[in-house]
């Protein structure tokens, strides 16, 4: 039972984050804007086929009914049902990018799945005589659907299953260029780097520069927000995943400026966990709720590969269904 609760929580927060955020993993970087400085993806398709969601299949009945009452409107539902498409079936990934920004409006998706081309662009025609802020228009091989009013939205469908959505004009032909490989992808070699650090078998990953993570500082509301400044401006930026497999695997990255500064980093962080673990599990054996903290701390390790730090970690989901019984509020 706890099982099963856990894993809904797990699948229904996911179904509900892809909807709410409309924003997906593991897209292809060519078609990222060279800006790109924050990258955060979910990789449905991975989650769906682990080992963990295929044995609990009332889980994700569950979690398609959260979707459902989660899009609110029968019209949502209808053009879904007008284009063939199941999320749970033809949803793939969805990776949301941006600069250096707290903006949303600057956000960049890329989603990718099974789509039926004829289907899409017969619903968007149609929809788009019926609606004077919606206009098609042709950019080469492609036809972008351009949304105007309050906020302005740019939507294409490229290479038969990735459909790119973008607050802007200028943004959405540069991304068609490089679709179409008329122009090379200009990401900096940060964000490369950070990105080979995640991988298309993980369920949720993100990555953020440095650089970015000093501008969403500024001018925060937290408390010695402009002393952590200094310490961030020493990276090269942090990477983060988990994925769902059997269990749940957690991984935390942190890229360095060079090697020494990443074994330097592991060799500390190593130091301290010896300690950190021999702390709960004094404190597990004081109180029998934090049992399950020390089955975690029992896995977690430290290592680096090249200029990256990792912090690596596995939880079961009787564990975490064990902490959800343990603290649960009275």
């Amino acid at each position: 039972m706890i099982r099963k609760r856990v894993l809904g929580l797990i699948v229904g927060v996911t179904a509900l984050t892809l909807w709410a955020a409309q924003p997906a993993a593991a897209a292809e970087s060519k078609y990222l804007p060279d800006n790109t400085e924050i990258v955060f993806s979910v990789n449905l398709k991975q989650i769906l086929e682990s080992e963990l969601v295929k044995a609990n299949k009332d889980a994700v009945n569950q979690a398609r009914a959260m979707l459902e009452n989660s899009l609110g409107d029968e019209k949502a539902m209808k053009y879904l049902k007008a284009l063939g498409f199941d999320p749970f079936k033809d949803l793939h990934s969805v990776t949301v990018a941006s600069g250096p920004t707290k903006d949303p409006e600057a956000l960049f998706a890329v989603i990718e799945g099974k789509f039926n081309e004829d289907r899409f662009h017969a619903l968007v025609d149609d929809f788009a005589k019926k609606n004077s802020e919606v206009k098609v228009s042709k950019a080469g091989n492609y036809k972008v659907i351009a949304i105007s009013g309050e906020k302005q939205s740019h939507l294409c469908l490229v290479n038969g299953g990735v459909l790119i959505a973008c607050p802007s004009k200028d943004a959405m032909d540069q991304a068609l260029l490089r679709a179409a490989g008329s122009k090379q992808s200009a990401l900096k070699k940060q964000v490369k780097d950070l990105l080979a650090t995640t991988n298309g078998q993980q369920s949720l990953s993100f990555i953020a520069t440095g650089n970015a993570i000093v501008k969403l500082l500024e001018n925060a509301n937290l408390p010695n927000a402009q002393q952590i400044v200094p310490v961030v401006q020493s990276i090269e930026g942090i990477s983060g995943a988990i994925t769902v497999k059997k269990d749940i695997l957690l991984q935390i990255g942190v890229g360095t400026k060079d090697e020494e500064s990443a074994k330097a980093l592991a060799q500390s962080a190593n130091f301290g966990l010896l300690l950190a673990k021999g702390l709960i599990a004094q404190k597990a054996m004081e109180d029998k709720k934090l049992e399950p903290l020390n089955e975690v701390a029992k896995t977690l390790r430290a290592n680096s590969e090249g200029t990256n730090f990792f912090l690596r970690a596995e939880v079961t989901t009787e564990v975490i269904g064990k902490l959800i019984e343990n603290f649960k509020m009275q």
